[in-house]
């Protein structure tokens, strides 16, 4: 789980996940623009999931508290980000791909 405050005005990009997590906006406003859902205003309290492949442009309208949940094993910082971050579109879809083959042959 990992907590965000972030200060009224200030605008941030963050990464792509590479799995659906859900996401509580706890307190404030924000403007979020994603590749999916074109310019959304969100306001607090909300909960919602992120999708696979989510990368997201946002300015907070008010300060503003959002969590974020993540499932993984990992217990340092570098672990935990290759288990939920793509760094690049590519290495996204290359994640899908074998999610999708291993899921095949596991059958």
């Amino acid at each position: 789980m990992r907590e965000m405050f972030i200060p009224k005005g200030y605008m941030f990009t963050g990464k792509i996940h590479k799995h659906a997590h859900p996401n509580f906006l706890m307190r404030g406003e924000v403007l979020v623009v994603t590749e999916h859902g074109g310019v959304e205003y969100l306001k607090a309290p909300m909960a919602m999931i992120s999708h696979p492949g989510t990368k997201r442009a946002v300015i907070a309208l008010e300060d503003t508290w959002w969590i974020v949940v993540h499932v993984t094993d990992a217990t340092n910082p570098r672990e935990l980000e290759e288990d939920v971050i793509a760094t690049s579109y590519e290495e996204f879809e290359h994640y899908r791909a074998q999610r999708k083959e291993h899921a095949v042959w596991c059958g």
